[in-house]
């Protein structure tokens, strides 16, 4: 009897934790979320000032890095997405 309440209270824990966890990785895509919608803004900042000062070429090559930085920010939201379905799927489980 002993045994199996050890294993609830251990399946408890986990739960309780992987709860903290998901939530922690909630509150990282929040943030990754607003990095991006503030570098949207920024890039459209940038592009009008760019084009105000030195032309439409200057502008592709601000277009081509924030692009860059744009995809990795979507791979960083994409890993913690998988993450969280990890998560998730083991609360649902335990």
């Amino acid at each position: 009897m002993e045994s199996q309440e050890k294993r609830v209270e251990d399946a408890i824990q986990r739960y309780n934790k992987l709860k903290g966890d998901l939530e922690a990785k909630k509150i990282q895509r929040a943030k990754l979320e607003a990095m991006i919608e503030d570098a949207e803004k920024r890039k459209a900042e940038s592009e009008k000032k760019l084009l105000d000062e030195t032309g439409l070429k200057d502008i592709f090559e601000v277009a081509k890095l924030r692009d860059e930085l744009l995809v990795s920010i979507m791979e960083d939201l994409r890993e913690v997405e998988s993450i969280e379905e990890e998560l998730q799927s083991e609360v649902e489980e335990g």
